[in-house]
């Protein structure tokens, strides 16, 4: 059998040492050891011998045949100097003190010989020194280390980093060589309850625990945060010292970000002036923001509890029940309806529940939605509803009470003009007219606001000449500048606006001014403007104010019913300089009939 002389071997190699009293031949599976590449074998033949060479060191795993050198007494001999060497066991004992012994005093195997023909019995004993030789043992963690796709890496009794994978270079952005034998802070490992991440190896070490789960940040090489679930087990020491540990490290910095965005949705849910609310598919309350709890005088758990039926009026609950239903049955996502919630103290307050409809893998699943104290917008609308009442009266008072007198007046003037022949009868008339014209102004302002804009298409140019005709206007001219198309109006209110405009160029740009209507060029809407001398850029605004005229015949109230009307229909209307110079009254925001 092969051995090496004076003790001499390759620096990279494992030494072997076989011992085998009862041998007289070369063994051929102990020889083919030798053929092995990184593995030196030396032979002895006796118990003594082989004590004293162990004692010399430098002997990696000993295969031995106790049976003619003291049985398991040489075992224990040489575990008991000796207690973390590989020992295989290669005879043909069978006894149970062997097997007992090889299975209690690790790192150690055995090999009955004879089993196999000599090729697979050489293998096999090959197989068991492999498995307890140190460097080989390591090789094949290490192979099988870096053939998981989790960061591993594994830090020493004193912190620092002794292995690491490629998967946790990949993750981190360090390569081997900087990490390797330096502190593991150099990752800014820490956990995220803000401890250094080493601590927690520790904390597992005095508690007597072998391993443990911790979520941890690692700092990146581009400066970048990490976050991860560090799965983490002490690494084995015999003389029960802290040795250091393994990590495996999942990434779960996409759960991180999912779990700060749902934070930030809590804290908005919590923080929101409106009652919210998560029912489930029976209508039950799921969950309830604490803007719910101030608005019902119920706390989280009632409410929970009860649901819904408690904290609104019958009324409500039944209108807000059949809006889920309508809801449903016309696959409408969302819906509103108002009512009063009913508080604890017995309150009512008016509110509006929006809803919204949830579903899961195409099955309803509940609703989400929002309540909303409108106490403010009903005493809005009521007052709203009480002005409106005294603007009707105030509209039949000027109807009645001022145009009957007017009407008398305008009929005497009628009788008196074919009695006498006086320069005073024409100006007497047009003062009677302007009274009837400001009247009519004051009644548009009034009433214009408590009627509806009903809206239809309408062809807009038929609409344009019948109003210019209605215009006092003899020597003035109307032009229409290309089609126009039709306008989405009220009709009535539409006629006045124009009406409006035109009287406007009349009285402020001469009676033979030229008035041009057109459509828009990139916008929606229209225009109407004049060839007179313009509006000044500073009162382009205060034009649509009341009362104000330049024109000694006007009322001021012109254009500001043409701003209201305008606004009555969502529209909006400023004043340019037109093509020749003088005023362009533009609308805007008038959508395609």
């Amino acid at each position: 059998m092969s051995r090496v002389r004076d003790g001499a071997r390759p620096d990279d190699a494992d030494a072997v040492l076989h011992v085998d009293a009862g041998e007289r031949a070369p063994d051929p599976a102990t020889a083919a050891l030798s053929a092995r590449p990184g593995v030196a074998i030396e032979s002895l033949r006796s118990a003594n011998a082989a004590v004293d060479r162990l004692a010399a060191g430098d002997v990696d795993c000993l295969v031995c045949d106790p049976d003619d050198l003291g049985g398991t007494a040489f075992l224990c001999r040489v575990r008991g100097r000796h207690p973390g060497l590989p020992v295989v066991v290669y005879t043909r004992d069978t006894a149970d003190a062997v097997l007992d012994w090889v299975a209690e005093n690790g790192p150690a195997a055995y090999l009955r010989k004879g089993d196999g023909r000599g090729e697979e019995r050489s293998e096999a004993l090959w197989n068991r020194v492999e498995r307890v030789l140190p460097g080989a043992s390591l090789e094949r963690d290490e192979a099988l280390v870096e053939t998981i796709h989790d960061p591993v890496y594994v830090l020493g009794a004193t912190g620092e980093f002794t292995f690491v994978n490629d998967a946790f270079c990949a993750a981190t952005g360090y390569d081997r060589e900087t990490l390797v034998g330096r502190d593991g802070g150099v990752v800014e490992r820490t956990e995220l309850d803000g401890d250094d991440g080493r601590a927690f190896q520790r904390r597992l070490f005095e508690r007597g625990a072998r391993a443990g789960q911790v979520e941890v940040m690692l700092g990146t090489a581009d400066g970048g945060t990490l976050y991860c679930e560090d799965h983490v087990s002490l690494l084995p020491a015999p003389d029960a010292e802290f040795a250091g540990s393994v990590g495996v490290l999942r990434d779960i910095s996409a759960r991180k970000r999912r779990e700060r965005e749902l934070e930030r949705y809590e804290d908005v849910i919590e923080l929101a002036a409106d009652g919210m609310y998560m029912l489930d598919r029976s209508g039950a309350f799921d969950e309830v923001n604490s803007r719910m709890e101030t608005l019902t005088g119920y706390d989280e758990s009632e409410l929970l509890e009860f649901g819904p039926a408690t904290c609104l009026t019958e009324e409500t609950y039944d209108r807000f029940e059949s809006e889920i239903g309508a809801l449903l049955s016309a696959a409408r996502p969302w819906g509103s309806v108002e009512g009063d919630l009913e508080t604890a103290d017995g309150d009512l307050v008016p509110i509006e529940a929006r809803i919204t409809l949830v579903y899961r893998d195409g099955e309803f699943d509940g609703t989400v939605g929002i309540v909303r104290d409108i106490t403010e917008r009903r005493e809005r609308k009521r007052e709203l509803e009480r002005q409106n009442d005294r603007l009707e009266e105030f509209a039949g008072i000027v109807s009645h009470d001022l145009r009957n007198p007017l009407n008398v007046a305008e009929g005497r003037l009628e009788l008196l003009d074919d009695e006498v022949d006086s320069v005073h009868l024409a100006p007497a008339r047009r003062a009677l007219s302007r009274m009837d014209d400001i009247i009519e102004d004051v009644l548009t302002l009034t009433r214009h606001g408590t009627t509806d804009v009903s809206p239809h298409a309408l062809e807009f140019e038929p609409l344009v000449w019948e109003t210019w005709r209605t215009v006092d206007g003899p020597e003035a001219t109307l032009t229409v500048a290309g089609a126009l198309g039709t306008i989405p109006a009220d009709e009535s209110r539409l006629r006045r606006i124009l009406e409006n405009l035109f009287r406007n160029a009349v009285e402020h740009a001469g009676p033979d001014v030229t008035v041009r209507v057109g459509r828009l060029d990139g916008e929606s809407g229209f225009y109407v403007e004049d060839d007179g001398p313009g509006v000044p850029p500073g009162d382009r605004e205060t034009v649509f104010r009341t009362g104000y005229t330049s024109s000694a015949d006007g009322t001021g109230y012109g254009l500001e019913i043409v701003r209201e009307l305008v606004a009555a229909h969502g529209w909006a209307v400023e004043v340019r300089t037109g093509n020749e110079g003088g005023a362009r009254f533009v609308v805007t925001g008038v959508s395609e009939a």
